[in-house]
Formats: C-alpha cells, sequence, structure tokens
C-alpha cells in the first residue's frame, strides 16, 4: 500500500486470497501469498461469469433458434449476456454511487445489467413479431384478460382505498383501456384489431405491475406506466406495420414523442426520478452536480476579488503591509484558514510558523476553504504583485483530488464564463428527470481520475506556472501534502508529483507533512478526514518553518 509491503499470517478461505476490484480505490497496489504474486480483481469471479454467461447464451441460442428465430436476431438479442464476464471487474459501486442510482442492488449489476439489456431485446423482438398483421383476430375478451395484471398492479398500490378497491379500479381500468385500443386498432388500419388490443394492453399492465412493485409514489404512478406500455407497444405495432399503419410517418413520430412524454412523467412517480431531482436523495454519498452548483457559486466570490475578514466567506484575508522581514505567503484550502471547526486564524499552521520563525519573517496566511490549485493559479497570477512573496507554500492536495465533479473544475470555470449557445436548452432541459438521470449516467461513464475537480495533470499544469512566477521574482516554493486520514494512500500519485515537481526546480522544496502525520494518532492530529486539531496544526508548522529557515525551530 502506497510502497510500503505488509505481511499477514492467518486461515486462508478454501479458494484463496482475492484483491478485490474495490481495493484499488485505497490504493493497495498488489497482493502475493508467499511469492507468488495473485492476478487481479480475481480469476475464480471473472471466470465463474464468463462460463455462466456463455452457458446461459448458447442455451437460450439453441431454444430460439429451434423456434425459428433468425441467426442474426438471436445473436443481436443475446451479445448483452456475454457482459456480465466483463462487468465483474467495473467498481460498480462507485458508478451506482455517481450515477445517483444505489436503490439498485448493486452486488447484482453484474448480471442484472446483462440481463435487463438481453431481456428488453428479447421482448422487444418478441413484441414485434407477435404484433404483425395476417394473424386471425381473438374474442374481445382478450383486452380485458390481458389487462388483468392492472387489478394485480392496483391491489398492491391502492393508497389509503382498501386492496379490493385498488383491484376493481385496475378491471374498470383494463376494461376501458381495451375498448379504447381497440377502437385505436380500428383507426391505425389494423386488420386485427382486438388481437393487437389485447397485445398492447397486456404489456402496458404488466407495466403497470412491475412499476407497483419499486414502491412507487402513489397509485397515478400505474397509470403513467399503464399508458406508457401501451403507447410503447403501439409504436412497436406501427413500425411492425409500415405498409397497413395509416399516416405512417406522422402516427410513428406522434407515438414516439407521446412514449418520451409517458416516460418522463412516470418517472417523476418512481425512486429514481425523485434522487434525480434532489428531492429524496437516499442512501447517497455525494451528488456530483450540488457540488456543481457549489463551484459555481464560489466563482463569483473568486471574481469579485474582495478581501474578506476571514477565509471561510470564499476570499482571503486582507493583506497586511509589507515590513522589513522575509515575507511567506501560505496558501490551501480550509486546513490553511477557514476551516468550519476553527473560527481564529491563530489557530491554523500559518500562525503557529509565525510563532516558530520569529521577527526576522512575516507569515501571512491567504487560504480558503473549498480552493484547488486551479483557485490559486489564479490568484498569485493576478495579485502577485501585492502578495510580493519571498517564500509560497502550497498545502494541497485534499480539494484538487477529492473533490467529485461531472469535469474539471478549469472546464467548468470556463463554460461558466463563456456558456454558449447551448447553455439556456440545457438549463431549460434540466427540468426534465430523464434529463437528469441522464447527465448522471453520462458523468459516471467518466473515468474516476476525471471526476476530480483537478486531475493530475491539471494540477501539474497549475504548480508549474505557480513554479515559474516565483522563479522570475527569485523567490522560492514549498509544496507540502495535505494530510489525510486514515491513510493518504488515495493522494499518493498526487504526492509523488509534488515531489517530482521539486526535484525538477532548484527552487521548489518538497516536505511530506502528510507523512508525518499519519505516523501520529490519528485522533491526536486530525478532526475528520483532513482538518487538523492543534496539535496537528503545529506538527505542520514546524516541518514547514524549518524547511524554509533551513534548521530545526521549536
Amino acid at each position: 500500500v502506497a510502497g510500503v509491503a505488509t505481511r499477514c499470517t492467518g486461515q486462508l478461505p478454501p479458494t484463496g486470497p482475492i484483491l478485490r476490484s474495490g481495493l484499488r480505490r485505497v490504493n493497495v497496489a498488489g497482493l502475493t501469498l508467499g511469492d507468488s504474486p495473485l492476478p487481479r480483481p480475481g480469476p475464480g469471479g471473472r471466470a465463474l461469469w464468463w462460463s455462466m454467461a456463455a452457458g446461459l447464451t448458447a442455451l437460450l441460442a439453441a431454444l430460439l433458434l429451434a423456434l425459428g428465430w433468425r441467426a442474426r436476431v438471436v445473436a443481436l438479442c443475446l451479445a448483452p449476456l456475454l457482459l456480465a464476464g466483463t462487468l465483474t471487474g467495473v467498481e460498480l459501486h462507485a458508478w451506482a454511487e455517481t450515477a445517483r442510482v444505489l436503490w439498485l442492488p448493486t452486488p447484482w449489476l453484474s448480471a442484472l445489467i446483462p440481463a435487463i439489456l438481453c431481456g428488453a431485446a428479447l421482448a422487444g423482438t418478441g413484441l414485434v413479431q407477435a404484433l404483425r398483421e395476417g394473424a386471425p383476430d381473438w374474442s374481445r375478451l382478450a383486452p380485458l384478460l390481458t389487462g388483468l395484471p392492472l387489478a394485480g398492479a392496483g391491489a398492491l398500490e391502492s393508497g389509503p382505498l382498501p386492496a379490493l378497491a385498488g383491484a376493481g379500479a385496475g378491471v374498470v381500468g383494463a376494461m376501458a383501456s381495451g375498448w379504447l385500443l381497440i377502437r385505436l386498432g380500428c383507426l391505425l388500419g389494423s386488420s386485427s384489431p382486438v388481437r393487437s388490443a389485447a397485445i398492447l394492453n397486456g404489456v402496458g399492465s404488466l407495466m403497470a405491475l412491475g412499476i407497483a412493485l419499486t414502491d412507487p409514489l402513489g397509485p397515478a404512478a400505474l397509470a403513467y406506466a399503464h399508458a406508457l406500455g401501451v403507447v410503447g407497444g403501439a409504436l412497436f405495432w406501427v413500425n411492425a406495420n409500415p405498409r397497413t399503419a395509416r399516416a405512417y410517418n406522422f402516427t410513428a413520430f406522434a407515438l414516439a414523442l407521446a412514449v418520451l412524454g409517458c416516460l418522463e412523467v412516470t418517472v417523476r412517480f418512481t425512486t429514481a426520478g425523485q434522487t434525480w431531482a434532489g428531492v429524496r436523495s437516499g442512501p447517497m454519498a455525494f451528488d456530483v452536480f450540488s457540488e456543481l452548483e457549489t463551484a459555481k457559486q464560489e466563482f463569483s466570490i473568486f471574481d469579485a476579488g474582495r478581501p474578506t475578514a476571514y477565509p471561510s466567506a470564499g476570499y482571503p484575508v486582507r493583506l497586511p503591509a509589507r515590513t522589513g522581514a522575509i515575507r511567506v505567503i501560505a496558501t490551501g484550502s480550509s486546513s490553511t484558514g477557514g476551516a468550519y471547526q476553527n473560527d481564529r486564524l491563530s489557530d491554523f499552521y500559518p500562525a503557529r510558523m509565525q510563532e516558530a520563525l520569529g521577527p526576522g519573517y512575516q507569515v501571512i496566511n491567504q487560504g480558503v476553504g473549498g480552493w484547488t490549485t486551479f483557485h490559486i493559479d489564479g490568484y498569485v497570477t493576478a495579485r502577485i504583485e501585492s502578495l510580493d512573496p519571498d517564500v509560497l507554500i502550497l498545502y494541497v492536495g485534499h480539494n484538487d483530488q477529492l473533490t467529485a465533479l461531472p469535469r474539471p473544475i478549469k472546464e467548468i470555470y470556463s463554460r461558466v464564463h463563456d456558456p454558449g449557445p447551448g447553455a439556456q436548452v440545457a438549463t431549460r432541459l434540466a427540468q426534465f428527470r430523464l434529463y437528469q438521470g441522464l447527465r448522471y449516467t453520462v458523468a459516471s461513464l467518466r473515468p474516476p481520475d476525471q471526476r476530480v475537480a483537478v486531475p493530475l495533470d491539471h494540477a501539474r499544469d497549475n504548480l508549474s506556472h505557480i513554479i515559474s512566477l516565483m522563479k522570475d521574482r527569485g523567490g522560492r516554493v514549498v509544496l507540502a501534502s495535505e494530510g489525510l486520514s486514515p491513510d493518504p494512500g488515495p493522494l499518493v500519485p498526487y504526492f509523488q508529483m509534488l515531489q517530482s515537481l521539486a526535484e525538477a526546480h532548484s527552487e521548489v522544496i518538497f516536505v511530506d507533512t502528510a507523512a508525518a502525520l499519519h505516523q501520529q494518532s490519528a485522533a491526536s492530529v486530525f478532526l475528520d478526514d483532513s482538518h487538523l486539531t492543534d496539535r496537528g496544526h503545529r506538527l505542520v508548522a514546524a516541518m514547514l518553518a524549518e524547511a524554509i529557515a533551513g534548521e530545526p525551530t521549536k
């Protein structure tokens, strides 16, 4: 872990130790049994899933071919099953967290996702075949019989009414929808309107029953789900019978719009819709788009550039006049200045550095809660003359790498100031649940290292620019690793980048404060995952003061 090997002894399970894929998130680099390295994320699990998926695919393919399905159609419908082997190596819990779908059974997603995709493909193909015109028409009782699942859905989601009343309402709804669908079939030119109505009523009723089993938000959800199934089925009917359907182009387009409308309304009455809209958060660890809105609000304070009395207000405190002492500017985020646990700048490490270094130095706290190296680079670039630093300290890492955003903060800042022609459209679309769900899904598909406020290469560019500014002034830069509890492992690549910058520039010093903090009892130096206690601030101050002065300080 982070370059440190740990040897453990104990009773092994029969299958041997397995390094699960999720452990990469805490920087476990490898696992060995004796002297033999073990593969990850565990060959037994993935091999089993691949074998099961391949066997099930072959079995279903043989069955469908025996029923007369074409080989190309069978291959396309069953191909999603082979995703099961691939998905077992993906951190699906992390994906579900970002996509805000933790209400899904995440341990089973590697099987559930391929099964849903395969089931949808099979159901759609079968529905198209069933809806093709030419077969004899059915009895007029058929729409009622296929609509009976709607009675079960009504009983499950009857609200304040007795279950029997809900079931009765479902029967009435099945009869009414069956009659309307027969009339609709005749209007669209169906030669078997009862048969088509029965199939569509059955699809809608099963859709309503499925929604009833997912804890919907009120009985109205069943009506919208039924309408979604019926309209979707009608769209399949039109495309299965393009030559017989009247006004094919107009009808297909109108039904496609109706499907989107019914889906939007149905989603609004589900847990998914409430979660994506922020009404019901559930067990979500974070909301990547709430972080985005927070970042946008902070930009206005950043652009205004008005000094504050205390840096938690979003901008550094006013600079004091320069003295004849060596001027040290300390920058960083809430661990430097503005943490909610402290209410005086004298509690932070820059003030403790001033005590340690004495009157020969002027240490000024310019830290701001929430800032990243992007903010610091912009601030130093704009204020380098008034800052006038001889030494510039950057205690950074946490906000750069552990603030989750849908895209890097540099890109967000550019889009806020130059939104482009699609900004108003996106704002209007954000009112719809389908769009909200889509953007969470798209954000979750970005690589994890790109779902951070400042990716590693962006941080390197920010720091390199700051170093060049200080080099032109003949100043020095101190890069300090920001402490993280309980383990700095997730930030080790970032700290290695800091160290490489120090090795490449003679005027840059790297101080591994995170490692020193980790050697202490976590409760003695950390208030939470990153903010420091008084002892933690004093330890950081002592290390930085020693690095600047070139000798140990008290």
